[in-house]
């Protein structure tokens, strides 16, 4: 212990076949996936990937290490299209994120993320939400109806139960997310902005 401190997702993520924008469940923004009661921080990490013209992703991470011994991640990953960043006329179309943990024994025991599921006529269905279970990941797609702007932080969950305690400097998960934006051109005006960040057991610092 440290001081106190289902559907195909995309194959870039997690390795598996590409999802079709269609696919998944109508959802809203919900308040899931946010850090556990009384968290022990044993993981941080943090990046900012992207640029001109497109936009930045800003992404973070923290693993928490609770009384039982399982670990809880949580990571989040919010876009700052290029049409608000620099007058460019992007937009994202969706946001994807992967909880890796095939560095270490155990299982996945849960996940979670900030988005709640609706009716496919509900007037709150804000996007369509996929996911894909492994025994040792947790992947995830959002796709919006048309492009946006809103500079949202979308979260993502997972808990594992490892095989056994883990010890300073051992590998836990890996963190991935992504998005794709457009310019709505027909030719070249589409790219991805992705970011992976490791988290290591016992490194709690972080970039500035």
């Amino acid at each position: 212990m440290l001081g106190t401190g289902s559907v195909a997702a995309a194959s870039a993520l997690a390795g598996c076949g590409a999802l079709g924008g269609e696919e998944g469940e109508p959802a809203r923004f919900g308040r899931g996936a946010t850090a556990p009661a009384d968290p022990e921080v044993v993981a941080l990490a943090d990046a900012e990937t992207g640029g001109r013209p497109a936009g930045r992703m800003a992404s973070s991470t923290a693993a928490f290490e609770r009384a039982d011994g399982r670990i809880v991640v949580v990571g989040f990953h919010r876009i700052r299209a290029g049409e608000v960043a620099f007058g460019s006329g992007y937009r994202y179309a969706n946001v994807r994120s992967a909880h890796d943990w095939s560095a270490v024994e155990g299982s996945v025991v849960g996940a979670q993320t900030n988005t709640t599921t609706v009716d496919a006529d509900s007037p709150d269905a804000a996007f369509r939400v996929a996911s894909e279970t492994g025994d040792r990941s947790r992947s995830w797609r959002v796709d919006l109806p048309e492009p946006a702007t809103d500079a949202v932080a979308y979260r993502f969950r997972t808990t594992f139960d490892p095989a056994s305690a883990p010890a300073e400097g051992d590998a836990l998960a890996t963190v991935r997310g992504a998005s794709t934006l457009t310019d709505g051109s027909l030719v070249g005006g589409t790219t991805s902005i992705e970011a992976t960040l490791e988290l290591v057991y016992g490194d709690t610092s972080v970039e500035n």
